[in-house]
């Protein structure tokens, strides 16, 4: 099933995480992921923790002189690790809600909308 991820415009962090997401790719990642896709997994992760972080997450990922900078991530998919509890927790979260969007349209192309609802 692929997921499209992106930013939210209205974070106040929007620009500086743009600056880190658009680096290996384009502003709206799309991401195949299926249950034995490691690789494709630990990329949607990696996007979900950067879209999820807050001031404090996304500015200590640049500690040693910011996003990019000297043995800091490069692009998205460096995050290959959590930010802490409360990111991971957001991560899933926003990965649950694409989750149920995709779920409910397919449901929805089969006619089949009052089943999501249960």
């Amino acid at each position: 099933m692929a997921f499209k991820f992106g930013l939210d415009q209205s974070d106040e962090l929007y620009d500086s995480k743009l600056s880190l997401w658009i680096r290996d790719g384009a502003e709206v990642k799309l991401v195949r992921l299926a249950a034995a896709e490691n690789e494709n997994s630990a990329l949607a992760l990696s996007c979900l923790r950067v879209a999820a972080a807050n001031r404090q997450e996304f500015y200590g990922l640049a500690a040693l002189g910011g996003v990019g900078g000297r043995g800091q991530p490069h692009l998205v998919r460096d995050v290959a690790f959590p930010l802490g509890l409360r990111n991971e927790r957001a991560a899933l979260m926003l990965l649950a809600a694409q989750v149920k969007r995709v779920y409910e349209t397919a449901l929805a192309k089969q006619g089949l909308a009052s089943a999501a609802a249960r």
